[in-house]
C-alpha cells in the first residue's frame, strides 16, 4: 500500500509521464522481494511460525539476525514513509507545529505497541486493514469529488463508474469488518 509515496513521487518526478512506470515498476520490485523471501522461508522450513522470520532461527544466528533486519527494515519503511506522509498532513492540513504532529505519528504507534491491549502480528494486521480500508474509501470519495469539481484533465481514469467504485468499498467495507470482528 504505497498510496502515500504517490505525492512524493509526483514532487520529485520532472516528466509526469513516467508516474505510471515508476508505479509499476516499485509494485513489481517489491512484489520480487516478498515472493523471494515467502518462496524461501516456505520452501525450507516444514512449518512456519506467526512471524516468518523467527521461523528462520532454525538455520542459525546469521540466518536469524539477516531474516529479522529484513522484517525490520520492511516494516520500518513503511512506518517511516506512512509517519512522514502522517505528519505532512497533521502540519499542512491541521496546522500543527512539528512536535506535537510528530509526538502524535510516534507515540501512539508506540503505545498500542507496549500496551498488550494487541500482540504485535494482530496490531499489525488491524492497523494495516482499518487504515488502509478508511484511506482507500477517502480516495475514491475524492476522486468523485475531483471528477464533478476539477477544472483539468486527471493523468488516470478508472473506468467502470459507479459500479466499480461501489465493488472496491464493499470490498474495504467486508475486510475492515473481517479484521474488527477477528479481534472479538
Amino acid at each position: 500500500a504505497g498510496i502515500s509515496a504517490l505525492p512524493e513521487i509526483n514532487e520529485e518526478l520532472k516528466d509526469k509521464k513516467q508516474m505510471l512506470w515508476a508505479i509499476i515498476l516499485g509494485m513489481i520490485i517489491t512484489f520480487i522481494i516478498y515472493l523471494l523471501f515467502v518462496t524461501s522461508v516456505l520452501g525450507s522450513l516444514n512449518s512456519v511460525e506467526q512471524v516468518a522470520s523467527v521461523s528462520l532461527s532454525r538455520f542459525g544466528f546469521t540466518v536469524d539476525i539477516f531474516a529479522n533486519l529484513f522484517a525490520l527494515f520492511a516494516m520500518a519503511t513503511a512506518f517511516v514513509v506512512l509517519g512522514f506522509a502522517l505528519k505532512e498532513n497533521l502540519t499542512l492540513d491541521f496546522k500543527m507545529s512539528n512536535f506535537p504532529s510528530w509526538l502524535i505519528v510516534v507515540a501512539v504507534p508506540v503505545f498500542l505497541a507496549f500496551s498488550g491491549f494487541f500482540g504485535f502480528v494482530r496490531l499489525i494486521e488491524l492497523s494495516g486493514a482499518v487504515a488502509l480500508g478508511v484511506i482507500l474509501f477517502l480516495i475514491i470519495l475524492m476522486h468523485n469529488k475531483a471528477k464533478t469539481l476539477g477544472n483539468r484533465k486527471p493523468e488516470y481514469q478508472l473506468n467502470g463508474g459507479i459500479f466499480v467504485k461501489s465493488l472496491i468499498i464493499l470490498v474495504l467495507l467486508v475486510g475492515v469488518i473481517y479484521s474488527i470482528a477477528g479481534m472479538l
